[in-house]
């Protein structure tokens, strides 16, 4: 029982992570940094910068310094 919490803990810090590695991406891709810019910042690659914005479904994935109302207001 003991590691099925541990494991249930362990995920749910997981997606704390990437929820707000996500939000992150977004405020900066709102500030109009870009891609390039976020990942140095972040230590993670484009390719996860990129991938991170699309699971918001907010961005475009050409142009991050676009800005969109729903996400950057």
């Amino acid at each position: 029982m003991r590691d099925i919490i541990e494991e249930y803990a362990e995920k749910r810090a997981q997606m704390a992570v990437a929820k707000a590695e996500r939000e992150i991406v977004i405020k900066l891709s709102c500030k109009g940094m870009s891609i390039e810019e976020i990942a140095s910042i972040l230590e993670i690659t484009e390719a996860h910068v990129r991938e991170l914005a699309d699971k918001k479904s907010a961005l475009n994935n050409d142009n991050l310094k676009q800005r969109t109302p729903s996400v950057c207001s």
